[in-house]
């Protein structure tokens, strides 16, 4: 198929506004380089690319990243940094890191899954707007050892 055994691909400064669900074919890609473009958000084929390692992303306009990054798990370095405000997954996880960001994502897309979220004991200082917002088949939602001040 078509760059199936692309292992690197850098597009940096460039004008990209979005990215194809078809970047879910790269299943090879180990580094994938999209800083300094205009993407405002990421396909959730993103999360089929397991062999990534390094995901930049910074100056980009992202408010969101998919929860498919869960799915990551050899990713060692994800760049944000210079996007505006996201909030998903939130700030208190984002200055985490890379492995705090894709342990949160783990926990949502297994939230997904079975309706039961864990967000226990994640410095959290308000719930996630998109799980209240996004998550109808929501039945069990832990919010414990947070420290969260207000309930909707």
């Amino acid at each position: 198929g078509y760059m199936t055994s692309l292992v690197t691909l850098d597009a940096s400064f460039n004008k990209i506004p979005y990215l194809l669900p078809s970047i879910g074919n790269l299943v090879k890609l180990e580094a994938l380089q999209l800083g300094y473009n205009l993407l405002e958000g990421l396909p959730r084929e993103i999360g089929i690319l397991t062999q990534l390692r390094v995901l930049s992303l910074e100056s980009n306009t992202l408010k969101s990243l998919p929860i498919q990054l869960g799915n990551l798990d050899l990713l060692q370095r994800l760049s944000i940094a210079s996007n505006r405000e996201i909030y998903n997954p939130p700030p208190v996880v984002l200055r985490q890191g890379t492995q705090a960001i894709i342990a949160y994502m783990k926990r949502m897309l297994v939230g997904v899954n079975t309706g039961h979220f864990d967000l226990s004991d994640l410095g959290l200082t308000e719930i996630p707007i998109d799980i209240v917002e996004s998550y109808t088949s929501l039945t069990s939602l832990d919010l414990s050892k947070n420290k969260i001040l207000t309930l909707p």
